[in-house]
């Protein structure tokens, strides 16, 4: 599911920018099976008022009458140019407000056919604006490798082969994560008998015995710091 930002319809003076109809679940849908393009949305009911019922409306479009091309904006938003060789399917439903549940109940499909029905998401001039057009301009709020991605679902589109080259910022926060394990990994690991992890004790001033009490992190202590309540536990905590 690819979030809708933007979309145009051709027709007089331009086009007509349907998003302004909807809310921000302004949503396209790829269907698998069977393949279809789906634009799906919702608006509230002006006579429920706050936290009442909803009107949605669906576009269905058959990948057999749909071609595409895809174009990149920014590093976050995409252009996805959508033709149709023949007029796309078109409902209208009704989604209620589950009060016990505190969110949006299954919404109710009325099976529009050929009525001309609108409603507050699509009214009908938005309606035959849609059975009319023929070209669609969509601006997704994803990046491209993920439209392609999506799209070749269905085949429309190849799937992305070469990932995004990281930017700066996270070529150095991937630095830094690795840096930070290797530090971590270290810091982790004792002195196998070299000297003492507790309190540094040398193991060659002959002051005190130094052993390896952990066989996993390599943890040392001398018989002080065996004993002791904190130095004595090895950095693993696992022990023998």
């Amino acid at each position: 599911m690819l979030s809708i930002q933007g979309l145009k319809l051709d027709g007089p003076n331009g086009g007509v920018d349907v998003s302004k109809v909807a809310q921000k679940e302004f949503v396209l849908k790829v269907l698998v099976k069977p393949p279809k393009l789906v634009y799906e949305w919702s608006a509230p009911e002006l006579c429920f008022g706050y936290g009442g019922g909803f009107s949605r409306a669906k576009v269905e479009m058959l990948t057999s009458s749909v071609s595409v091309s895809l174009s990149e904006i920014s590093a976050q938003r995409t252009r996805l140019h959508v033709e149709l060789s023949d007029k796309p399917t078109i409902d209208i439903g009704t989604q209620d407000w589950d009060k016990k549940q505190g969110r949006r109940a299954r919404t109710k499909w009325i099976g529009l056919g050929d009525r001309d029905i609108g409603c507050e998401a699509l009214p009908n001039l938005v309606r035959q604006i849609f059975l009319m057009a023929r070209s669609h301009e969509l601006i997704l709020q994803h990046t491209l490798p993920k439209v392609q991605l999506e799209l070749s679902k269905i085949q429309l589109a190849d799937a992305p082969t070469v990932k995004r080259p990281l930017s700066e910022y996270n070529q150095l926060q991937k630095a830094l994560a690795v840096a930070n394990k290797k530090i971590r990994k270290e810091k982790m690991r004792g002195s196998d008998g070299a000297r003492c992890d507790g309190c540094g004790l040398d193991a060659d001033s002959g002051e005190d015995d130094v052993d390896v009490i952990c066989g996993r992190c390599l943890y040392t202590a001398c018989g002080s710091c065996e004993v002791h309540h904190c130095r004595g536990t090895c950095y693993c905590k696992k022990g023998w």
